[in-house]
């Protein structure tokens, strides 16, 4: 018999053990198809509301909403701690997907500056996020937690799912709803993406700035509807690798990501449990290492790639499903960290967090434009309007922006997006590493902490944009001699 628990309660609906399967736990499973019926609500209002298809506005958005407002605060029949805890795996396994199809890293001009100006606009969003902190630190806030505004980029530049992950892991240390902060920032970088990149598309259009461009009725409905319609040519997901009598080969695709989750999962418990028998300093690094699951499933992820192409046998893996699991993960985790938003968590800081992200969004609005054109040599627009997407989004919003003005990507100005993505996780990995410098200050030493990374930052900045001088140099050198 099914019943449903008392709002005293997470409510789900739940089955009695002692009416049918006893021992059998269903809420993992109930919350999957939660999320499952919100991420279906939500395709067919995309595939039915113009308005929502004009802004763009992806389903996995749509669905967290729609599971914020009805599935948890509601009918609460979400629970947000269970959700942060997919949001976290689906993280890790997300990035471990991604590591195992490999890389056809192209490093031409267009993917180098795009990762580039990438890097260079993380690093001014966390400059900017810390000088934010150390600013209400110093007057009215004293004892805000000093990693405060680092979750600007993390919400902004990197993803639900990173934002989420290191505000948990800061938590222990301090930082009160930490997790539900990063998750606000996301939330707000996602209206950033999509409502100014529409605006930015309109302004594009009207100035003649956009080279392929022919009017909205030239775009394949599916942009906009989210769905291909019965007569629109489908694209090809995958390919086999395996003989279905066998094995099927999406089942070896994920038994590949299990196993580096597996590998992932004991690393990072072996050096957790040492470093936790150091002492406090000890059992802080290991919280830290602990919130860096996806980085150390990507690197294995890529050894385990590195090490099937030695071994001759990388062709059992297909890069087309290891996008399209990528993607699924992404989908729910999307969904997920929405989902999971608890307003009375971020209550305390709700004020900071919309400051900063507002003045967040417009910095990085203008430095999208400034460097786009200071440094690219083609489709200017074109590239700054899907780094704007992806600096305040995921690669997936850049590119849903860019397809409006290049409906067949025709330009190399998606290509360079995905291929600067991928270079962009290695070379940004030091401002998620100083992410953690001033968490470890609090709370006796959070301005001198919070100094010591921007000048980390700022020794960033220039470091990069010496090297990418060169390159370009170099480049431009070579381009005379053709």
């Amino acid at each position: 018999m099914l019943r449903y628990q008392g709002r005293s309660q997470w409510q789900k609906i739940k089955m009695d053990p002692g009416d049918a399967m006893e021992g059998i736990s269903w809420d993992s499973l109930v919350d999957f198809a939660y999320l499952s019926l919100f991420l279906l609500i939500a395709t067919v209002i995309r595939s039915r509301v113009v308005f929502i298809q004009r802004i763009l506005i992806p389903s996995n958005i749509i669905a967290g909403v729609l599971g914020l407002f009805l599935g948890h605060h509601l009918f609460e029949v979400l629970d947000p701690a269970s959700l942060g805890n997919y949001v976290y795996h689906l993280l890790t396994a997300a990035y471990i997907a991604m590591g195992l199809r490999g890389s056809n890293v192209r490093r031409g001009y267009g993917a180098v500056t795009t990762m580039t100006i990438h890097c260079q606009i993380f690093a001014v969003q966390g400059l900017l996020g810390l000088l934010f902190t150390l600013f209400l630190i110093l007057t009215y806030f004293p004892h805000l937690f000093p990693s405060f505004g680092v979750q600007l980029v993390m919400g902004f530049g990197q993803n639900p799912g990173v934002a989420y992950s290191l505000g948990k892991t800061w938590e222990p240390m301090g930082f009160i709803g930490g997790g539900q902060v990063g998750l606000a920032f996301a939330a707000i970088g996602f209206l950033f993406a999509y409502g100014f990149g529409i605006l930015l598309i309109n302004w594009g259009v009207r100035r003649n700035k956009t080279a392929l461009f022919k009017g909205y009725d030239q775009i394949p409905p599916s942009v906009f509807k989210g769905i291909v319609g019965r007569g629109e040519k489908k694209k090809e997901a995958g390919q086999l690798t395996t003989a279905s009598e066998a094995i099927d080969t999406l089942t070896l695709q994920a038994a590949l990501i299990g196993l580096v989750f597996l590998v992932t999962y004991l690393f990072i418990t072996v050096v957790t449990g040492a470093l936790a028998g150091l002492g406090d300093t000890g059992k802080d690094f290991a919280r830290l290492i602990g919130g860096f699951a996806f980085v150390f499933g990507a690197i294995f992820a890529v050894v385990a790639h590195l090490l099937l192409k030695r071994l001759r046998m990388d062709h059992i893996v297909d890069r087309g499903l290891m996008t399209r699991l990528s993607g699924l993960f992404i989908d729910f985790m999307v969904c997920a960290a929405i989902s999971a938003i608890s307003f009375t968590m971020i209550r305390a800081y709700w004020k900071e967090i919309l400051i900063l992200a507002i003045i967040g969004g417009f910095v990085t609005l203008v430095l999208a434009y400034v460097l786009s054109n200071r440094m690219h040599l083609d489709h200017r627009f074109e590239r700054m309007l899907a780094s704007f997407g992806l600096v305040t989004g995921t690669v997936t919003s850049g590119l849903a922006l860019l397809r409006v003005v290049d409906a067949d990507f025709a330009t190399p100005v998606a290509e360079d997006l995905v291929y600067a993505g991928g270079m962009a996780l290695f070379f940004a990995l030091p401002l998620l590493l100083v992410a953690n410098v001033p968490a470890l200050g609090y709370p006796d030493q959070s301005t001198e902490m919070i100094i010591r990374a921007v000048i980390f930052i700022t020794a960033y900045i220039v470091i990069l944009s010496l090297l990418w001088k060169i390159y370009r140099i170099i480049h431009m050198r070579h381009e005379k001699q053709r």
